[in-house]
């Protein structure tokens, strides 16, 4: 031996943790990011690197053909949907006068009362507060405006049948409890969006263990040009169990608000069985939905994702989305288990259950881009009582 000890400096130094084995993995897998968009959801997420799922099952095949797939497709294409016209409501508008007249009245007393000292700054002020998010939403029907749902509207009834929907896309109280609906805000500077979606269930398991899990998602409306107070006050108004808000800042993604954790995680899944040890090969179809860049020979890691984060992710580039095709929802014949790393006191555990089902994006959305290069603002409103809501799902 050398001085110091220098000619075995090139071996390997003996960990404890060989002396003593553990039963998490000592080694964690770190992230990778085909691209700068993947980049950005990564560091808002705060995932800077991988989880790890393992199962005693192989790789499904992904299509209708496997034994273990339901008939229906999770995303079933999203044909575009037809617009209609709504007619302005004359009522509405003598409404809001007469509550404008009401607050003039009240302000000019305000001010006879104050006399000449009133500033120009107090009229400004008064004026400014004078509009609610009610009068917004009041003056918006009481003009003309367009809703597209699905085709064959044609009965004279139809117009109150959607006015009717237009009004359940303008409330979340449903959302505290249970419900098949969900909603998905997005806001720019002056305007934005909401697209209403229905879950259509089925049920999973058996006895003490049954649940009503989805087996497609379905488009069902789409309201566009709704002036942006509207939409801040419709998030606002939703109770913070009920929602998920991420904020866009220039080329900065932030979660601004969400129910206890927001948390989609890419992970790697395994298949083991004895000395046996298989990467599956997936992430391609969630990068294809969400228009990120992919390499094969690089990412095989899924996103672990609720249907509501999903769906905000999904509307990252446009709204009323169409063409979104997929896989039926699989049912893992083994559930795929979690495998903590050793290091997760440091980072917070990227998967902290078991994933029962997955799904695989086969086509990438297309749809109204954004007001802008991008929204302010993305909001999903869903039923906190609902488990379909609360099912972290594979996207393959």
């Amino acid at each position: 031996m050398t001085k110091n000890g220098k000619q075995f400096s090139h071996l390997p130094t003996l960990r404890k943790s060989y002396l003593n084995p553990i039963t998490v993995d000592p080694s964690p897998i770190t992230s990778h990011a085909s691209g700068f968009l993947e980049g950005e959801l990564r560091n808002a997420l705060k995932y800077g690197r991988n989880g790890r799922l393992e199962t005693e099952g192989d790789e499904p095949s992904w299509t209708v053909d496997s034994p273990n797939i339901q008939a229906l497709p999770f995303f079933a294409g999203w044909e575009a949907l037809e617009p209609y016209t709504l007619p302005a409501s004359q009522q509405l508008i003598a409404e809001l006068i007469d509550r404008t007249q009401s607050r003039w009245d009240q302000a000019k007393f305000s001010l006879d009362i104050m006399g000449n000292g009133a500033s120009v700054e107090g009229w400004f002020g008064i004026f400014r507060h004078w509009f609610k998010a009610h009068d917004w939403l009041t003056l918006y029907r009481s003009r003309q405006r367009t809703i597209f749902a699905w085709p064959g509207r044609t009965l004279p009834g139809d117009i109150q049948v959607l006015a009717q929907l237009e009004a359940n896309m303008m409330s979340t109280t449903r959302f505290l409890g249970d419900s098949d609906q969900l909603l998905v805000f997005t806001c720019g500077r002056t305007a934005g969006s909401v697209d209403m979606y229905r879950s259509t269930l089925a049920t999973i398991g058996h006895g003490l263990a049954r649940t009503s899990l989805t087996r497609q998602l379905d488009h069902l409306a789409h309201l566009g040009d709704v002036p942006a107070p509207i939409i801040r006050d419709l998030i606002t108004m939703t109770h913070h169990d009920c929602k998920i808000v991420l904020a866009l800042h220039g080329t900065q993604i932030r979660i601004e608000s969400s129910n206890r954790h927001f948390g989609p995680a890419p992970a790697i899944v395994q298949t083991k069985r004895g000395r046996r040890c298989a990467t599956w090969e997936i992430g391609g179809g969630w990068r294809l939905g969400l228009g990120l860049a992919y390499d094969s020979s690089k990412d095989e890691d899924g996103l672990v994702a609720t249907i509501p984060e999903m769906m905000a992710l999904l509307h990252l580039h446009q709204a009323n989305l169409q063409d979104l095709s997929s896989s039926p929802p699989i049912t893992f014949p083994h559930p795929l288990r979690p495998i903590p790393h050793a290091d997760d006191t440091k980072f917070r555990t990227p998967i902290i259950s078991e994933v029962n089902r997955g799904v695989n994006i086969t086509s990438r959305p297309i749809g109204l881009s954004h007001i802008g290069s991008k929204p302010r603002t993305i909001a999903v409103a869903y039923p906190r009582d609902s488990p379909w809501a609360r099912e972290r799902i594979l996207w393959a």
